[in-house]
């Protein structure tokens, strides 16, 4: 089998792996990830006989994998500990083959510390770059594309239809200067939110490349490594830019989403995902929507779990004292006041800070959190 062959082979094992951790920690939905899964599970199992590799799967389909978790694997960390013993080693194989050179010897991919997730531990740099794509951070951009595959022609071809109407011209080239400057000086024109942009186009790109290091996939995690070094307040999330918050934010925010579909609160998941989403609106997030996005989500909860399905989350509180313990109740309470007041009832020149609307956001998603561990 041909180094490309055995490269889309690892790309598939992968995925497949990913497909069994996300339907078992609750990311995804069996029904809406079993006919993926039952292709490549074929796709796999062929091609891993054909290289003589003994092939890990076990399950014939997702409902198979769902009932061993429900009987032997109770937390989200046993399952994936289960999955990446079980493809690990195969994975590994199909590494070192896809990295061996013209030769035959084999190649070092990655280090180490990379590939077995071995980082030093460091404090998080503060967000300070937010609604703003500083000439640094378009630089490094265009230095991670070239890192994972592209050359300089091609990024600029991409990045003169940044900004564009269909019908409109792009930049004019001018053969006295090489394609890196060109590139460099078209980027440096953009407005902040059109970088972004760039970043999005190139993703999508990507993702329709097959090359040994499942080149979209990385060119998000270097992305994603620089953005956070630096401060940047975005992240590159399956293809869209989104808004990144604190360390505690995120903590929280990425949590409530697993843990709402797995409890079946469809509406409070979808209002969740509606907060985040305003939070990333470009150029100018809906900072008001969020709060009002978040909190909804909270009292929904609230409501399926106090079985008061017409009364506002501070009525809730007020009638069901033993939902949530004291004195906290008093800081849930006062949170949906202050959230009632600066996300519905705003006043001309009083706008929440994006802080402020991080710290209400973070605070419905841990209630969410708990109050759906109350649940049958």
């Amino acid at each position: 089998m041909t180094r490309p062959a055995i490269a889309t082979v690892l790309e598939d094992v992968r995925l497949k792996k990913a497909l069994l951790i996300q339907v078992a920690t609750g990311e995804l939905r069996i029904q809406d990830a079993e006919s993926e899964y039952t292709q490549l599970r074929s796709k796999v199992t062929m091609a891993l006989q054909s290289l003589g590799i003994t092939n890990p799967n076990r399950f014939q389909s997702l409902w198979d994998w769902y009932g061993h978790w429900k009987a032997s694997l109770p937390t989200y960390q046993s399952r994936r500990d289960f999955i990446n013993s079980e493809y690990g080693p195969v994975i590994e194989t199909l590494e070192k083959e896809a990295a061996r050179n013209d030769d035959g010897q084999i190649e070092t991919p990655l280090p180490f510390s990379v590939r077995h997730g071995f980082v030093p531990e460091k404090l998080s740099t503060p967000i300070k770059i937010r609604e703003d794509a500083p000439g640094d951070v378009r630089h490094t951009i265009i230095k991670i594309a070239v890192l994972t595959g592209w050359d300089y022609d091609d990024l600029f071809d991409l990045a003169a239809k940044v900004g564009k109407r269909l019908w409109e011209a792009p930049e004019p080239i001018n053969i006295l200067i090489s394609r890196r400057n060109q590139l460099n000086i078209l980027t440096f024109k953009w407005k902040w939110f059109e970088v972004y942009d760039f970043v999005e186009q190139i993703y999508t790109e990507m993702a329709g490349w097959h090359s040994v290091h499942e080149s979209e996939n990385d060119f998000e995690q270097k992305l994603n490594a620089y953005f956070e070094d630096a401060g940047v307040g975005w992240r590159l999330d399956h293809g869209q830019i989104v808004s990144r918050g604190s360390e505690s934010f995120e903590s929280a925010v990425h949590t409530v989403v697993p843990v709402l579909r797995e409890s079946g609160l469809q509406t409070a998941e979808r209002e969740i995902h509606e907060a985040l989403r305003d939070l990333s609106r470009r150029p100018q997030a809906d900072l008001t929507g969020a709060i009002q996005h978040a909190m909804a989500a909270l009292e929904c909860v609230a409501r399926k779990v106090s079985g008061e399905h017409n009364l506002t989350l501070g009525k809730i509180l007020q009638q069901h004292p033993a939902l949530v313990p004291k004195p906290l109740d008093s800081a849930v309470e006062k949170a949906w006041g202050y959230a009632s007041e600066r996300g519905r009832h705003i006043r001309e020149g009083d706008e929440p800070t994006r802080d402020e609307v991080e710290l209400i956001v973070g605070i419905a998603a841990t209630v969410a959190i708990f109050l759906s561990r109350k649940l049958p």
